[in-house]
């Protein structure tokens, strides 16, 4: 697929791809940047096509669960995303502490205070090496949306 950038501000696509079938589940990752309060104009017509897809006319074509991912805190994200009505879910995955990073790599990793990040955990697994390197302590979060 496109950059979410591109693939949300362009309409076509995206009626197109929550048309693809009779209920479709459209996932967007890592888009904080599109939902955040200080996107300013930059995203302008990427954020209006989402909370259009969302809640608004768009979603009178579909019947379409858009699922969002960000590494942003939650209180940084437009409240227009996470009101009542719009969002099913708010979801945070906080650091793992080290003993469930182990179980789910299937090896030892070194101890730290703290803990991994979920990326640090999939880079484990993609390599099959413990890592010491820190690659991202921020928590990740995600958002479910249903018109």
């Amino acid at each position: 697929c496109s950059p979410p950038t591109q693939f949300l501000s362009n309409i076509g696509m995206l009626i197109q791809a929550a048309n693809k079938s009779k209920k479709s589940i459209l996932v967007l990752e890592a888009i904080g940047d599109i939902l955040a309060i200080d996107a300013g104009m930059t995203h302008e017509d990427s954020t209006s096509n989402l909370l259009n897809l969302t809640e608004g006319l768009l979603s009178l074509l579909t019947d379409t669960i858009v699922v969002v991912t960000f590494n942003h805190d939650l209180g940084k994200i437009r409240p227009a995303f996470t009101r009542m009505g719009r969002c099913l879910a708010k979801i945070e995955v906080g650091l793992l502490p080290c003993e469930q990073a182990e179980e789910l790599v299937g090896f030892a990793v070194p101890k730290r205070k703290e803990g991994y990040a979920l990326a640090e955990v999939y880079e484990m697994l993609r390599t099959g090496v413990a890592t010491t390197k820190v690659l991202g302590s921020t928590p990740s979060g995600g958002l479910g949306f249903n018109r």
